[in-house]
């Protein structure tokens, strides 16, 4: 069974949080949607919510594609980058 890296005893790699949502709206600070760098690892990596609404998944699912998965973040997590 693969290691499960939240309760790994290896040494934690150093995460640098480049966007997370304002106090007001996250007030669980260390549990909030967000982007983050892991030093010494290309991209990002995006903690986002888990959709379960069938319907949004049913009309997304032509989107996402193998070892890909679905997940929401609010708008404000994209701000000021306004593409609607």
């Amino acid at each position: 069974m693969p290691e499960n890296p939240v309760t790994s005893t290896h040494t934690p790699l150093t995460v640098r949080t480049l966007r997370t949502l304002p106090d007001a709206v996250c007030t669980e600070r260390r549990t909030c949607v967000g982007r983050h760098k892991i030093d010494g690892h290309a991209g990002s990596y995006v903690v986002v919510k888990e959709v379960t609404d069938p319907a949004v998944i049913g009309s997304l699912s032509p989107h996402i594609g193998s070892g890909e998965l679905l997940g929401w973040v609010p708008d404000d997590l994209f701000a000021p980058y306004d593409q609607d």
